[in-house]
């Protein structure tokens, strides 16, 4: 038996930076279940250019490397070439994304997608919990 703490599980919220009420609403209800926080890029938003290569990569970083990944795509597609982004990442990696909205995108309907309507019954399920 180990003396360590067992690690947290961490999660991952993307989603178009003009959802970032949305986002920030999802990643307290995770946080709320127990999950870390891989990366908050909201609060990025508005940083300045030199610190865009270390956020750029520490944000590809969290969402490869969550343990649950979760895209909220709220049928926007207005500020969202970043979501697409970090979506692409997670699939290079071979890992599980859970999309909640709509499909507008041929990506998201990549095998490794699992599509959930409603963020209430994702969250309350035990894939909100791990993945």
């Amino acid at each position: 038996m180990s003396d360590r703490p067992a690690r947290s599980l961490t999660f991952y919220i993307a989603a178009s930076s003009a959802d970032v009420p949305l986002a920030s609403a999802c990643m307290r209800d995770m946080e709320a279940l127990g999950l870390s926080n891989a990366m908050d890029w909201t609060r990025c938003i508005g940083a300045p250019e030199y610190q865009w290569p270390q956020l750029a990569t520490g944000d590809i970083d969290a969402a490869r490397d969550a343990d649950v990944f979760v895209l909220l795509t709220g049928g926007r597609r207005v500020g969202a070439s970043g979501l697409l982004v970090e979506l692409g990442a997670r699939l290079s990696a071979g890992r599980a994304v859970h999309l909640v909205g709509g499909r507008w995108h041929f990506f998201m309907h990549h095998p490794l997608v699992v599509h959930h309507r409603d963020w209430r019954v994702f969250v309350e399920s035990s894939e909100g919990r791990a993945s």
